[in-house]
């Protein structure tokens, strides 16, 4: 309420400029609560019913989540997702940051280097993910073609349950140009007096 008379008691000149602001971002809004907020309020209310697209939903109370307890894929998806994910955050973070610490150097063709590291996130998803396929084919792949080349039978990178996690997350490294660029925006913000003092 008291936004509300603040608003009215602002100059005419603020309020429509007020109001041009929210309509530049009602798209924004709308999309948010179509495509985020409202399938999360609707996930959370299926997950207490039973249902299945041909017929209503009918309430069951806990009884699905007394079943994933129960179930062992369960326990065992979510031993694998916490692994890759305190597993390739991590690994993507440090090695963003180490790629950061070497691209805010005074080299030659530094320009270059950035561009090459930052480019792999400009390639789209379908893209880079034939790439991977390509790489860890155990017949004609990149990788097991360097390992037959030293005498090494290259294993079923994605197909076998010991390198389909390590696989997965060396896969989710290819992104790291991303947030290099985030930390080398900031490196590059501390003065230069700051490290000539250390």
């Amino acid at each position: 309420m008291q936004k509300l008379t603040l608003f009215r008691r602002m100059p005419g000149h603020l309020r429509r400029e007020a109001i041009e602001g929210y309509l530049f971002i009602m798209p924004w809004l709308l999309g948010l609560i179509a495509f985020v907020i409202g399938p999360i309020v609707a996930s959370f209310y299926l997950s207490f019913t039973d249902y299945e697209i041909v017929r209503a939903p009918t309430f069951t109370g806990l009884r699905n989540f007394e079943q994933l307890i129960n179930d062992r894929l369960f326990w065992q998806a979510l031993r694998v997702s916490s692994i890759y994910v305190f597993t390739s955050v991590p690994l993507g973070l440090v090695l963003s940051f180490a790629v950061a610490l070497l691209m805010n150097q005074n080299v030659r063709f530094i320009g270059l280097w950035r561009t090459v590291y930052y480019i792999p996130t400009l390639v789209p998803v379908i893209a880079s993910t034939m790439l991977w396929l390509w790489i860890f084919n155990p017949e004609f792949g990149l990788l097991n073609m360097i390992l037959a080349q030293v005498g090494i039978d290259g294993p079923l990178w994605l197909g076998h349950s010991r390198w389909a996690l390590p696989s997965l997350i060396l896969m989710s490294l290819w992104t790291v140009g991303a947030p290099m660029l985030i930390y080398l925006a900031g490196l590059q913000g501390i003065p230069t007096d700051l490290y000539e003092a250390a």
